[in-house]
């Protein structure tokens, strides 16, 4: 059996619980798109930002089914994003990581400060335009498909893409807007500006 089993369990029943629900299927939908939205992703400091609240979205969804729950650990864990903690009822400790990509092979590791040993080993959500959210683990990848560059450890998004349109059980049709299907907003907000509003206005002596 293989080690990414649970995981791989996890998400074929999250998937089909949020197939079967319209209404979660079309809030997971709505809430990525508002995101890509209002946060432009050509705004250089909304990549970073946009990635991590896309986590969250995802994990709301998950937390919106019967079948699954869990929390984010991504500011105490490195690689992993979420800890399951029940599924089907039962306790478990199974993780996750979510990459959101809207183009280009997906970086997954930063290696800069981080040991040669490091690799991709964490069964991960891929969040992606062309097809939706699929499920993939380093088992089900080939090794050529992951590529160690100087910074980097890096998913090729074919093999990725290959690996979703064999194994459809790992695919979680919903729509994710290409950049090209986003209207560009004359004023994008940045995170860090709704950030600092929100601290300032908790000083009365301070104005933007």
């Amino acid at each position: 059996m293989s080690s990414f089993q649970i995981q791989r369990d996890i998400f074929r029943a999250w998937s089909s619980a949020v197939s079967a629900d319209a209404e979660l299927k079309t809030h997971l939908e709505n809430a990525i798109r508002r995101v890509l939205t209002e946060y432009d992703t050509a705004v250089f400091e909304n990549r970073f930002i946009v990635g991590g609240v896309i986590e969250y979205i995802v994990l709301a969804a998950i937390n919106g089914s019967d079948v699954v729950k869990g929390k984010h650990v991504g500011g105490t864990k490195k690689g992993v994003d979420v800890c399951i903690d029940t599924f089907r009822g039962k306790p478990c400790a199974a993780e996750i990581s979510i990459k959101y990509s809207s183009s280009g092979d997906i970086r997954m590791i930063n290696t800069l400060g981080v040991s040669t040993d490091a690799h991709w080993n964490e069964a991960t959500l891929f969040v992606l335009p062309e097809i939706g959210i699929v499920y993939a683990d380093a088992a089900q990848i080939p090794k050529s498909a992951i590529v160690r560059m100087k910074d980097a450890i890096s998913v090729s998004r074919k093999a990725i893409l290959k690996h979703a349109q064999k194994n459809k059980e790992f695919v979680l049709q919903v729509t994710i807007p290409a950049k090209t299907e986003i209207a560009k907003q004359k004023n994008p907000k940045t995170a860090s500006e709704d950030i600092a509003r929100a601290i300032i206005r908790q000083f009365a002596r301070l104005k933007l």
